[in-house]
């Protein structure tokens, strides 16, 4: 719909809350029409999975990776042959 701009062709909110976090949409044509061509099931299915990796797994990741590295108190043995 970029022709017309009826609406967003990306609509968007971005969480303050959760660094990382955001819901967005692909609104077009094609895609609307999945849901009814692959059936409710496996659509649903498909909007729990994209749900699921958004509001979940990315922030989730996003946390992990900010956290300060910790230093080991004793150093790794060198793995080289002797």
């Amino acid at each position: 719909m970029s022709g017309l701009k009826a609406w967003k062709e990306y609509p968007g909110w971005v969480s303050t809350g959760y660094k990382g976090a955001s819901i967005s949409a692909e609104v077009s044509p094609e895609l609307l029409g999945v849901g009814y061509i692959i059936g409710p099931r496996i659509a649903g299915y498909l909007f729990a999975g994209g749900s699921l990796a958004y509001l979940v797994l990315h922030p989730g990741h996003q946390a992990v990776r900010q956290r300060p590295h910790t230093s080991r108190s004793s150093p790794r043995p060198s793995s080289s042959p002797t």
